[in-house]
């Protein structure tokens, strides 16, 4: 079963997004981070299968969080979920190993599918 963490800084989304991501059948939240740090921490703890990671987080930002994160787990799939999507931010995210970055305005059904094929993605490798 894929494990789940949510790392954004307002406690409505992260309540928002668990309350979604449990919908679906096997999907796990394993964890929740509100800061960078908190982020790094957890992920590295709790060893998710895929990471969901706002842009804006208290104290960092989400790619900070992401460097962070995948310097100790290279593998992790990160879908960054955000309002503050740009092209200059896609390709920072691109740079450091974030695979997707989805416009909170595109919707519920964008990020689930985009944590659909990151999930299909680590199960081709043999990862679940």
């Amino acid at each position: 079963m894929p494990r789940i963490m949510i790392a954004d800084d307002r406690e409505s989304m992260r309540s928002a997004l668990r309350s979604l991501l449990v919908l679906r059948p096997g999907w796990v939240v394993c964890g929740e981070a509100e800061n960078a740090k908190e982020a790094i921490s957890k992920a590295t703890e709790l060893r998710p299968d895929l990471i969901v990671l706002d842009y804006k987080l208290q104290t960092s930002d989400g790619i900070r969080a992401a460097d962070g994160i995948l310097r100790a787990m290279p593998t992790v799939p990160i879908v960054m979920f955000t309002l503050y999507k740009t092209a200059e931010l896609e390709l920072e995210a691109n740079r450091i190993g974030i695979r997707c970055v989805i416009g909170k305005e595109d919707g519920i059904e964008s990020l689930l599918c985009a944590i659909d094929s990151e999930l299909n993605s680590s199960l081709n490798l043999g990862k679940f």
